[in-house]
């Protein structure tokens, strides 16, 4: 027999009618987990002869000639009362999709064995496909939250011991786990990531993977710590305890410098051309020391000059004046502090932790008005009952409930004595109008909701969507009928011990951070870490490009942006080394091969191609101290930290469009700044107010996860993935970690670093793939002469990209091509999808003018047309300057006559005459020299 699975229906081909064991045997394994009713119905019937068999005990089943009853067992008798063979109709069998009228509720399995095709359909309850579990309620849950000590089912089926040994498939009883799975075994015996054994954290159930584990093994270029821990050989005796207990520190030889360099007064090399070049390059300062500096030699430092409003540090840097003496240190030499009061303030005053003063009244109001909010800490604004079940009298004191309504009067104002609440169980009549359950108290009653449902209109319970608040679930959250489920994306796995998505697809996870002269390795879940960029002077910011196995990293000493393979990132290559001041912040696009750029020094934000061939200044208006930049390029947008005197997070699109502030209040110093790109949501640190804080990428949800000086005295950076957040420290001179969701689980990640700055987390989850419309496209480069850049996702008719010219040049008329600004001021700049717009203003304007021009030309003719016109010759009078004459009607009996000429006192042009007829006025006008014109109007 042939047995086919098609749109869950199972189809028995060639089944003999004398086989009824064999059907039996073959059919029902297919109904597993076996419904409560399931059917198996014929989809073409050529015949009246039928023969019916049910297999469910005390079910009856009538067809039109055969009956039978079944208690028990299934009984070996037929009642074939058709004529046996079924005629060539029956090759017309064509399989129908299933549904409601195929297979009845509430039928029972019917085998038809007089037809060699029979469909077995499933019903009494809802169709479950084959990546989903079937309850025993009829309900349909994933297969995935089976077994995860969760009843999804409501009726604790996807719970039971059969249930978890139903969730995967089974060769001999034992679950069969993939290669890259680790099979736990026990109660669950369930599969985890391979690459989750032996990771210092337990996830399977009984703890199976994290039994047996060998030391791990260090490889040549390794050192083994005395706690077992591996570092690089290169980090021993380098004046930085790597190893946790310092074993890597511990009886080192007086070092010695190889020729070419510099030996610092605590023993570390560097390179002889940073010595005397106006940076102190050694953690002490030694190589710029005057008696390591010969006079003559060497390159003195340019002397840095602050902005108005900030004062010079120390150690060169510049901060807002008003940090000074605020308590708090925030230049790197903490030279900011030097020198100062202790803060005071007057009797009637608060004092803040940072040191200011605020009015008393302030304290404890609601609204926070230190800098720091210590004014809303500590404060009580509701007066409770501490002890519980007690009852608070509506004048303010607590009594014990026992001493309500019992004819006593204990309250101030006798409330715990009222005459109609005492005695009376208003739950008795329509349960008190409670949708759920009603709870009857000594005075008066109290509706109460099952978990995951609250109260409204004091008496019906709705739903809590616990989904709204983005921080539920890490990833993906799914609202149910009084809780929630959590799952997560594809490429990652829910561990259920620790109820975290943790990646399962891609290569190892692994940080890469910055340490002044290096950049280095370290595997996720270790604290060994590798030197992978060294010889550098003063990495700043660095991001990497995973689809192209690159990395790039800005050094604000060089004043420069390099990039190298990962695979060989001994050799780099220069990308932007030209108009570039101070490269605080850098961020790679991925998916459209550029890279973008803060400069602190020049307040701007520049975009340049992965080569650098291309490069534009995007934003330069009204930023301050631009510092970290991180990028959405599936969605197009940008996001930067801005630590001016007016403190804020903005974003824009990738082409500079669409710009607004995302975060202007409570920020003051927001130093790193980066993007979970699968959640949606900005996480930055701020290294004034100390916090660790997370918003939406549209502005909402936003949230406080860490307020702590102790664990954020000077954040630089952070990196997020999975559950946790990563920030690397000046003060604390290390990287930590916590949950990214609650800011709890603060741990340390590696100690003793020398000036850690930026951080960034390498695996493909992480950059996940999109298009690039500006290579997609039929046309070059999206048709653009130099740059293409994407453009902001804001709705479904936003364009994809945009094009962009240099900074001295602008586009052309088509918006494509680019031209000189001297160029572009004589021709006019229109987008194309402007041109409706413009046809529609300018047509009706026209056709106003061309109206407006008939009218004048009819009135000209018509002026002509009623126009007396006398032309004569004078030769006689002959003048050598224009005249004018002005002939009018005169009563007399001459007809005409004509002022004299001399007469200037007289205006007859201001005064015309009319005689008693009021005839018309003559006015003579335009005499030539030559020929005289006279108009007669």
């Amino acid at each position: 027999m042939i047995r086919e699975s098609i749109n869950n229906s199972v189809l028995l081909r060639e089944a003999p009618p004398t086989a009824l064991t064999f059907l039996i045997s073959n059919v029902t394994p297919l109904l597993e987990p076996r419904p409560p009713r399931a059917s198996l119905k014929w989809l073409d019937f050529p015949r009246e002869g039928r023969i019916v068999l049910s297999l469910f005990t005390g079910v009856r089943y009538r067809s039109r000639r055969a009956s039978k009853v079944i208690h028990g067992a299934l009984l070996p008798a037929l009642n074939d009362s058709g004529d046996g063979d079924s005629d060539q109709r029956s090759a017309r069998f064509h399989l129908l999709r299933f549904s409601a009228s195929l297979c009845p509720r509430n039928a029972c399995i019917h085998m038809v064995l007089e037809l060699r095709r029979v469909c077995v359909c499933v019903s009494g309850g809802a169709v479950c496909s084959q990546d989903q579990f079937r309850c025993r309620n009829g309900k349909c849950i994933t297969s995935r939250w089976v077994c995860d000590d969760t009843d999804d089912c409501g009726d604790g089926s996807d719970e039971l011991p059969e249930s978890c040994l139903q969730k995967s498939h089974y060769a001999t009883g034992e679950k069969t786990c993939s290669q890259s799975q680790f099979s736990c075994g026990g109660r669950l015996n369930e599969c985890v990531s391979i690459r989750w054994h032996c990771d210092g954290k337990a996830d399977c159930e009984n703890s199976a993977d994290e039994q047996g584990c060998a030391l791990k093994n260090c490889t040549d270029e390794e050192f083994r710590c005395s706690s077992g821990q591996c570092v690089s050989k290169s980090f021993v005796c380098d004046k930085d305890s790597d190893c946790d207990d310092g074993s890597d520190e511990l009886s080192c030889p007086v070092p010695t410098c190889r020729p070419g360099t510099f030996q610092c007064n605590d023993s570390v090399c560097v390179p002889r051309l940073w010595a005397c070049d106006g940076d102190a390059d050694c953690a002490d300062g030694s190589d710029e020391w005057p008696q390591n500096c010969p006079s003559g030699t060497g390159q003195k430092k340019q002397q840095t000059v602050c902005r108005n409003h900030d004062v010079l540090c120390g150690s060169g840097e510049c901060i807002h004046a008003n940090w000074r003496c605020d308590g708090d240190f925030d230049c790197n030499d903490r030279s900011d502090e030097d020198n100062c009061t202790a803060p005071t303030c007057r009797p009637d005053e608060f004092l803040c932790k940072d040191g200011s003063c605020i009015a008393g009244m302030r304290q404890c109001d609601g609204s926070p008005d230190c800098r720091d909010h210590s004014d809303e800490v500590d404060c009580v604004t509701v007066k409770t009952c501490k002890e519980p079940n007690w009852f608070k009298c509506r004048s303010g004191e607590c009594i014990s409930t026992d001493r309500v309504c019992d004819g006593t009067k204990d309250c101030l104002d006798w409330s715990d004595e009222p005459l109609k609440d005492c005695n009376t169980n208003e739950c008795l009549v329509n349960n008190g109008g409670c949708s759920h359950t009603c709870n009857d108290l000594k005075i008066r009653y109290e509706c109460l909701c099952p978990e995951g449902f609250h109260l409204i209109n004091r008496t019906h319970c709705e739903d809590v969507d616990e989904c709204l608040d983005a921080d539920t679930c890490s990833q993906i959250c799914v609202n149910l009928p009084g809780s929630f489920k959590c799952v997560c994306n594809e490429g990652f796995e829910l561990d259920h011990m620790t109820k975290e998505c943790k990646a399962i697809t891609g290569s190892g996870a692994f940080l890469l951070f910055s340490t002044r002269h290096e950049v280095r390795k370290m595997a996720l879940g270790s604290r060994e870490y590798t030197s992978l960029i060294r010889q550098q002077k003063n990495v700043v910011a660095l991001d990497v490009d995973i689809p192209n196995d690159r990395i790039f990293w800005s050094d604000a000493s060089q004043k420069k942006i390099y990039s190298a393979a990962t695979a060989d990132p001994a050799h780099h290559s220069t990308v932007i080394d030209s108009q570039i001041s101070r490269p605080e912040g850098l961020a790679v696009d991925w998916i459209h091969g550029n890279i973008y750029w803060t400069d602190g020094e020049l307040q701007t934000i520049s975009v340049a191609t992965a080569d650098g061939s291309k490069r534009k200044t995007l934003i330069s208006d009204d930023l301050r101290n631009p510092r970290a930049i991180a990028i959405d390029p599936q969605n197009n947008f940008m996001f930067w930290t801005d630590w001016g005197e007016s403190a804020r997070i903005e974003k824009s699109g990738l082409n500079g469009a669409d710009r607004t502030a995302l975060v202007t209040e409570n920020i003051v110093w927001p130093n790193g700044i980066t993007l979970d790109v699968l959640n949606h949501r900005l996480y930055w640190v701020d290294s004034k107010l100390h916090t660790l804080s997370s918003i939406g990428v549209n502005g909402d949800s936003r949230h406080t996860l860490i307020y702590d000086q102790g664990k954020l005295p000077h954040p630089l950076a952070l990196a997020v993935f999975e559950e946790k957040v990563f920030w690397t420290d000046m003060s604390n001179n290390g990287i930590w970690s916590a949950n990214r969701m609650t800011g709890r689980d603060i741990a340390a990640v590696a100690e003793h670093l020398q000036s850690p700055e930026d951080i960034v987390l390498y695996h493909s989850l992480k950059q996940p793939t999109g298009r690039d419309w500006c290579k997609d496209t039929a046309l070059v480069n999206g048709g653009c002469e130099f740059l293409c850049l994407p453009a902001p996702l804001i709705n479904a008719r936003s364009p994809k990209y945009t094009c962009a010219c240099p900074d001295h040049m602008t586009l052309g008329v088509d918006m494509r091509t680019c031209v000189s600004g001297s160029d572009a001021e004589h021709e006019p700049v229109s987008s194309p999808s402007q041109h409706p717009t413009v046809l529609y203003v300018t047509l009706p304007i026209v056709a106003v003018c061309l109206l407006a021009f008939g009218g004048m030309l009819i009135w000209r003719h018509w002026r002509v047309k009623n126009t007396n016109t006398i032309h004569f010759s004078n030769p006689v009078y002959q003048k050598t300057t224009d005249d004018t004459v002005h002939i009018f009607r005169s009563p007399s009996l001459e007809g005409y006559s004509h002022p004299s000429l001399s007469d200037k006192s007289s205006n007859i042009l201001d005064k015309p005459y009319l005689d008693s007829v009021t005839r018309p006025m003559i006015y003579i006008y335009n005499i030539n020299k030559w020929t005289r014109q006279y108009d007669v109007i």
